[in-house]
C-alpha cells in the first residue's frame, strides 16, 4: 500500500486499491518519515479521491512536516544559486551534484527532502584543499570529497574533486576517465531556478549548472551501489534514480549502457 501511496504521488495511479484504516494511515506516515519522502506522501494525499482521504491527523502531521521541507528547499537552492557564484568567482568551475538538481525533475521540487550540497568542482584534489586549507578551513577529506562551511551559509556542503569512488581500482580509473570526458558538458548544462523555488517576488538570474541526465544515469548508479554496500539505501534516492530514468533520451541509453 506504502508503494501505491508513491505511485499515486507520481502520476502512475489515480488511487489505491483500497481505502487504508487510521491506523495503516499513522504506519504509511511513520515508513515515509523513515524513508524521507513525506513531501511526496503530501502529494498522494491531495491527489486521492474523497473516499481515500488520510484522518485529519495524518494530514495536519503531514502538511506542517512538508512546509518545514519545502522552506528548507527554499533555502538549499538560495544556497546552491549563491555558492556556484561564489565559486565561480574563485576562478572554478562547478556543478550541483545530486540534491537540488535532482529536485527539479519532480512535479513538486520543493517536496523533494533537501541534505547537504554536492558541489563537484573543476581544479583536482589538490587544487581544491589547497583553496579550503587556505581559507582556514578544518580539513575532512575523504577520496572524492571535502567537509566545506561557508561561514554565513547554513546548508552543508562537500566540495567533490570526482563525484564518487568506486572500491575496484580499474572501475575507479575508467570512472575518472569518463568524468574528465564529460566535465565541459556537464559544467556547462545550466538551469534557471524559478523566482518561487528561491523563495523571490521577481524572476532572476538564479542559475546552477547540473548534470545530464544520461550522466546521472552513470554517476547516480555509482552512488546509490556504493551506498547499497556501506550505509544502505532509501527510497528517496530510488525515486530519484526514477526521474533520472524518465529523463534519459532514448539516443543515450547505449551510450549509458
Amino acid at each position: 500500500m506504502f508503494f501505491q501511496l508513491m505511485q499515486v504521488a507520481l502520476g502512475e495511479k489515480v488511487c489505491l486499491d483500497r481505502a487504508l484504516s487510521a491506523t495503516e494511515w499513522e504506519r504509511m506516515l511513520a515508513l515515509a518519515r523513515k524513508q524521507a519522502v513525506v513531501g511526496l506522501l503530501a502529494d498522494a494525499i491531495e491527489a486521492l479521491p474523497d473516499g481515500q482521504k488520510a484522518p485529519v491527523g495524518v494530514r495536519m502531521t503531514c502538511a506542517s512536516l512538508t512546509i518545514a521541507i519545502e522552506r528548507q528547499n527554499v533555502q538549499a537552492n538560495r544556497d546552491c544559486v549563491d555558492i556556484s557564484r561564489r565559486f565561480e568567482g574563485r576562478g572554478f568551475r562547478c556543478c550541483i551534484l545530486k540534491g537540488q538538481g535532482n529536485a527539479l525533475s519532480y512535479p513538486n521540487p520543493l517536496r523533494r527532502q533537501s541534505g547537504d550540497i554536492d558541489l563537484w568542482l573543476d581544479g583536482g584534489r589538490e587544487k581544491v584543499v589547497a583553496y579550503v586549507r587556505g581559507v582556514g578551513g578544518r580539513i575532512e577529506a575523504r577520496i572524492h570529497h571535502v567537509e566545506y562551511q561557508e561561514r554565513d551559509m547554513k546548508t552543508p556542503v562537500e566540495l567533490h574533486y570526482i563525484p564518487m569512488f568506486l572500491y575496484s581500482f580499474v572501475s575507479q580509473r575508467r570512472f575518472e576517465r569518463y568524468c574528465r570526458k564529460e566535465m565541459d558538458r556537464q559544467m556547462s548544462n545550466c538551469r534557471v531556478m524559478a523566482k518561487e523555488l528561491v523563495g523571490m517576488s521577481r524572476n532572476g538570474d538564479y542559475r546552477i549548472s547540473v548534470p545530464t541526465a544520461d550522466f546521472n544515469a552513470v554517476f547516480q548508479m555509482v552512488h546509490v551501489m556504493r551506498h547499497l554496500l556501506e550505509e544502505g539505501i532509501g527510497l528517496r534516492q530510488v525515486i530519484d534514480y526514477y526521474f533520472v530514468l524518465r529523463g534519459l533520451d532514448s539516443e543515450r541509453k547505449e551510450d549509458v549502457m
